[in-house]
């Protein structure tokens, strides 16, 4: 490669950067001009391996590992304001975390897939993070400060690539946005789904999952803690959202969930809730639809409740009372009420082939 500048825009040779600046695609990696893939990989790796990342808030963002750092485009690297990994690359993006320090701004990546590996990752802006494939979170934390989280896993709409967290993981922001937090596994084709363990948006936040908007699931990777703190959240999934085995736990204020294809909704809340728009539903395979509040707490039904074809709904209370807003409806085959609550609901909204109660 030419040495470096020894001037501003020129070359030792007398040349401006504009002179010798190669036909076709280039990457300047400090003031250096380099033309074909091959070349431009060799220079990129080059710089990283020479810059001192010591005093870089980057220092342990990097895997010591080349190949799983996956560069194999243009991109661009700012510790002061903005980490940007760009264009989609064919191998690995592995983040092992900033140590004890934080990005200065926000962190953007879009590559192939991605493994965060990190004890804490802490940004003072956005985090935006969309793969081709797979989304892993192995292990530590991510904040964002005040400001959203968007991660978006399978986008090449193919195969089961998923977005995982391992139990015990967590995503958090104090950010009021609508969305605060979003996950988003695939688009138009793929079955890839969503395993949460801890997605935290406190305050007015709002989080918004789809599991698998053309299939897949939303599960529960840390059986019994919350899975969604959070103001309002909103849910879609293909093939069920939390099982009858290990329910989604939430801790929300306003809940949506649709269930399109297969499998059924189970949701556990710690607190008060209120069902809104669109409401709860499956729309396929008979899906059954079980909303338990663990507290003595109440339930408001303010959106329609659908369990599909034979599905069953089921109400279980701990003491509370619920209520059912003028034109929400509960349609399903069964409605079953469960537990020490009190259930004044309206024969006029309620259209169920059987009534069953249970404490």
């Amino acid at each position: 490669l030419p040495p470096r500048l020894s001037g501003p825009g020129v070359w030792p040779s007398g040349r401006t950067r504009k002179e010798r600046k190669p036909a076709g695609s280039h990457l300047r990696v400090r003031g250096v001009s380099v033309g074909s893939t091959q070349a431009r990989n060799a220079a990129l790796k080059a710089f990283i391996a020479d810059t001192n990342w010591s005093s870089s808030p980057l220092k342990d963002f990097f895997s010591t590992s080349w190949s799983r750092r996956a560069l194999l485009g243009p991109r661009k690297f700012s510790s002061s304001s903005r980490s940007n990994l760009g264009t989609a690359g064919t191998g690995t993006t592995t983040l092992n975390g900033t140590g004890s320090g934080s990005i200065g701004g926000t962190l953007q990546i879009t590559t192939s897939a991605v493994v965060f590996n990190s004890v804490t990752l802490t940004t003072v802006g956005a985090i935006t993070v969309s793969a081709q494939n797979a989304v892993d979170i192995n292990a530590g934390s991510i904040n964002s400060g005040t400001a959203t989280v968007s991660i978006s896993a399978n986008q090449d709409n193919s195969g089961t690539e998923s977005f995982t967290m391992a139990s015990g993981t967590s995503i958090a922001t104090t950010s009021a946005a609508t969305p605060a937090i979003s996950i988003r596994v695939n688009n138009t084709g793929g079955t890839g789904g969503a395993s949460l363990a801890q997605l935290s948006a406190s305050g007015e936040g709002y989080v918004n999952v789809v599991g698998g908007a053309s299939g897949g699931a939303i599960t529960d990777s840390n059986a019994g803690t919350v899975n969604i703190t959070a103001a309002t959240a909103t849910l879609l999934a293909a093939t069920g959202i939390g099982t009858s085995a290990d329910a989604l736990d939430t801790s929300v204020t306003d809940l949506s969930a649709t269930n399109s294809t297969s499998g059924d909704i189970v949701i556990s809340e710690a607190n008060a809730l209120t069902i809104v728009s669109p409401g709860i539903s499956t729309s396929g395979g008979n899906g059954n639809i079980s909303v338990t509040l663990v507290g003595n707490a109440a339930l408001a039904i303010q959106a329609d409740i659908t369990a599909h074809g034979t599905g069953t709904v089921t109400l279980t209370m701990a003491g509370g009372t619920v209520t059912q807003s003028s034109g929400s409806n509960i349609t399903a085959d069964g409605l079953l009420l469960s537990g020490n609550g009190t259930y004044p609901l309206s024969e006029t909204t309620t259209d169920v082939n059987n009534l069953a109660a249970s404490v």
